[in-house]
This record gives structure tokens, sequence and C-alpha cells, in this order.
């Protein structure tokens, strides 16, 4: 069995944040941005649909991430 990474966001803010937002999963526009260039870098971003069917299909790469937000918050747009 091969691995797949899903990367999970909650918001992206342009603040300071506090412990709460940490443990929110909420980053500063800057830290997203630099953890986008990562992922990239050593990654193959697909789209969370992509990735699952990779693995039902039994494809699973383990280069492959897909990244998901759980709300709908301004900061994500």
């Amino acid at each position: 069995r091969r691995l797949m990474f899903i990367v999970d966001y909650h918001n992206v803010v342009d603040r300071p944040l506090d412990a709460f937002d940490r443990r929110s999963l909420r980053v500063p526009v800057e830290e997203f941005r630099a953890e986008m260039r990562q992922l990239h870098d050593r990654f193959r971003p697909v789209p969370l649909e992509t990735l699952l069917d990779m693995a039902r299909q039994g494809h699973a790469d383990p280069r492959t991430v897909a990244i998901t937000f759980d709300d709908g918050y301004a900061g994500v747009w």
C-alpha cells in the first residue's frame, strides 16, 4: 500500500495569529505561499477528486498531494 497526502487548511489570514488560530489550521498569507511553493516543488498537486480516484484504482503515487479547505472564508479566495 502506498501513501498519498491530503493537506487541510481552515483559513488563510492577513493578520498575526494567536494560539487559537494555529490550532484551527489558520495560516498567514506569506506562510501559505511558502508552503504552496514547497508542495509544488516536492509533490504533484492534484484536485481532491483525482487523488481519490487514483486511490480507488490502486494507482497511489507518494508524490501526489491534494490541498483542501474546510470552510468558505474570504481568506480562502
